[in-house]
């Protein structure tokens, strides 16, 4: 009875328990909130980026990187093949740590898909 109320305050365990769900519904909600702009912050970003140019030159770049990177593997393929002639472009790139996918190498047909 009148001790356990005295205990918190005046507030029953109902009470509690009520501003508790509250709190932690306040605080899920917050986080959504938090995320929600996070998104609309990368989203302005993106447009940002979009309208000036900026992604095109990116899309450039990675293809001028993924070419180039792919006539590396093609060379360290050949040099290697002097001392091992079984070398694929596959075990090339498993040396040096290569993934395949970045460079757009197809590993079940041996070859780059661009």
């Amino acid at each position: 009875g009148g001790g356990f109320n005295a205990e918190y305050g005046g507030h029953s365990s109902s009470d509690i328990q009520s501003s508790m769900q509250k709190f932690l519904k306040e605080k899920k909600l917050l986080k959504e909130i938090e995320e929600k702009e996070s998104f609309l912050r990368k989203c302005k970003q993106y447009k940002r980026a979009k309208e000036s140019g900026e992604i095109e030159k990116l899309e450039g770049l990675v293809k001028q990187w993924r070419n180039v990177s792919q006539v590396v593997m093609f060379k360290l393929l050949d040099h290697g093949k002097n001392e091992d002639h079984s070398l694929t472009l596959g075990s090339v790139m498993k040396t040096f740590r290569v993934d395949p996918q970045l460079v757009q190498y197809d590993s079940e047909n041996e070859e780059f898909l661009e």
